[in-house]
């Protein structure tokens, strides 16, 4: 008898069920063996047969698949099998990941106002917990849920911490990390001003159209405008 044995080897391998049940699976507070054991078992699509009273070391290691067949896997096998799926654990999930939402991972097709708004939501939930919000920044980029599971929060916020790392690589003088001992952060509507200030030019009647802009079209403008005021800054303590 064969037993054909296939599980996911990276982040990008994982379908959108797989990676709700990494999520799930997560939340329930395993230990890292017991995790990945797990998933192994639900990623395989096997069941893992538990032992007798009498004898619990007889099916230790006894599987049944999904058309019902039993089998036998040495310690090392069903360790090699955890192992290759440690990646869920050990290495931070990608941006290139299945997708579950209808916005674009990069929010390449996303105005800055709805990004913006967005991004504020996400803000008041990491200070008040406050699920709500997490279904305005959802109702934002574009994909309103009904219901928001646990599982739907994790992953919505392991997504936003990735693009937050790509955002303050893409335009790194607009994300530019605080210096220890810096004044406090400005809030969103302050965040806001100080950005219509510099795309405007002192035009306030266009700020409605800089809301409507793609927000990477908006957020290049401000990388170049802040690269532009420091060259010019360079330039005048040469010559001071």
């Amino acid at each position: 008898m064969t037993i054909d044995l296939h599980t996911p080897t990276c982040w990008k391998e994982l379908t959108t069920e797989q990676l709700r049940e990494v999520v799930e699976l997560a939340l329930m507070g395993l230990h890292r063996e017991e995790y990945l054991l797990v998933l192994f078992c639900k990623f395989a699509n096997v069941v893992m047969l538990v032992g007798s009273s009498t004898d619990p070391e007889a099916v230790k290691n006894r599987f049944r698949d999904s058309e019902g067949q039993e089998f036998e896997l040495e310690d090392w096998q069903v360790a090699e099998f955890c192992g290759r799926l440690s990646f869920v654990l050990d290495e931070q999930m990608p941006m290139e990941v299945a997708w579950p939402w209808k916005w674009n991972r990069y929010l390449l097709a996303t105005s800055f106002g709805d990004w913006f708004h967005a991004d504020a939501q996400m803000l008041g939930f990491a200070l008040d917990g406050n699920p709500e919000r997490l279904k305005g920044a959802m109702k934002d980029l574009g994909d309103p849920p009904e219901t928001l599971e646990p599982s739907d929060i994790t992953l919505l916020l392991r997504w936003y911490e990735c693009f937050k790392d790509y955002l303050q690589q893409t335009y790194p003088l607009v994300f530019q990390k605080a210096e220890p001992g810096a004044n406090s952060p400005t809030t969103p509507i302050e965040a806001r001003q100080n950005i219509m200030l510099m795309l405007n030019e002192g035009h306030p009647q266009d700020n409605e159209a800089i809301e409507k802009t793609n927000v990477h079209d908006v957020l290049a403008a401000l990388q170049h405008k802040i690269e532009y005021a420091k060259q010019i800054e360079q330039q005048m303590s040469k010559h001071s």
